[in-house]
């Protein structure tokens, strides 16, 4: 069971280091309730999940130190320092560990505030990412996830995945087996259409094959990169959405329509609406996550 625990006020002190844009994969759906600033929820003993300003991040506590996810320092610069109290609130224990989901600038910005304590760990892709910023707010890991890692400290065990070929080619995945939780940021929207043209994908097959592999994981709750939290469905409903909507524009194509006209973004709206109409960023993304395909299509 999940439980919220409380809702940053001080996070307000923090919330004026300068006007950053949202990432609108963060943004709520006008039917949503409002979401707090900033929160954070057990969602088990030793597991938390933090939100803040419509990004998410966990952290593991035990005996001999904390494993944490990203930073997600971008927002708010300050936000790193905040997250180090947040921690601090709940364990005395430094941050052992800090795991980088990707290398994009925004999750992972911020991770020097935890070099004193903390290894970084992420993916090859991510380090050499990472390295071309040249930012001292976005060290490079020394741990490299090149397929598989099990992470153990203080009795706690996490399997550390390399994604492969999904929204990007430098994400990792975190499972917990023994409290049941995924860590997976970005390439699994909750009820939302994936990020614009998907950035960095380049294979949607491999973006499918990796959420068929996730599928068959032993979890209840998935913490993605953005908003609220999923279970496996979404992995399956996701996988589905990649499928049907390849198949829509397949289909646009076959009818002679042109691609990436408005003709065709109406074609394989008529289409997916009946069963994803609701979910985030329908209207505005599907155009985009159309162009999306058809890029990688014609890539070779």
């Amino acid at each position: 069971m999940l439980h919220r625990l409380f809702i940053i006020a001080f996070a307000v002190l923090f919330s004026f280091a300068g006007p950053a844009p949202l990432n609108p994969a963060a943004l709520a759906q006008p039917s949503d309730p409002p979401r707090p600033f900033a929160d954070l929820t057990r969602l088990a003993d030793d597991t938390y999940a933090w939100r803040y300003q419509g990004y998410d991040t966990i952290f593991v506590v035990t005996d001999e130190g904390v494993i944490l996810g990203d930073p997600i320092g971008l927002p708010n610069p300050r936000e790193p320092e905040l997250l180090k109290a947040v921690i601090r609130s709940v364990t005395d224990q430094p941050v052992k560990y800090l795991i980088y989901s990707h290398g994009n600038e925004d999750h992972a910005a911020g991770a020097d505030a935890f070099l004193d304590t903390a290894t970084l760990i992420g993916t090859p892709e991510a380090a050499e990412k990472l390295a071309r910023l040249a930012s001292p707010r976005h060290p490079v890991p020394s741990v490299l996830v090149a397929d598989h890692m099990r992470l153990e400290l203080g009795g706690v065990a996490l399997d550390l995945y390399h994604a492969g070929h999904t929204q990007g080619s430098d994400h990792l995945y975190v499972h917990y087996p023994a409290r049941h939780v995924l860590w997976a940021v970005d390439f699994i929207p909750v009820r939302a259409l994936p990020f614009r043209d998907f950035g960095g994908a380049t294979d949607i097959e491999a973006w499918m094959s990796s959420l068929d592999r996730i599928a068959e994981l032993d979890f209840d709750v998935l913490v993605p990169g953005h908003g609220e939290f999923g279970d496996k469905t979404t992995v399956r409903a996701v996988r589905q959405y990649l499928q049907d909507l390849s198949t829509a524009v397949r289909a646009a194509q076959l009818r002679g329509l042109a691609d990436g006209s408005d003709q065709m973004a109406q074609a394989v709206r008529a289409d997916l609406a009946s069963a994803y109409g609701t979910w985030g960023n329908f209207d505005s993304w599907l155009p985009l996550n159309i162009q999306g395909v058809l890029r990688i299509w014609s890539s070779p």
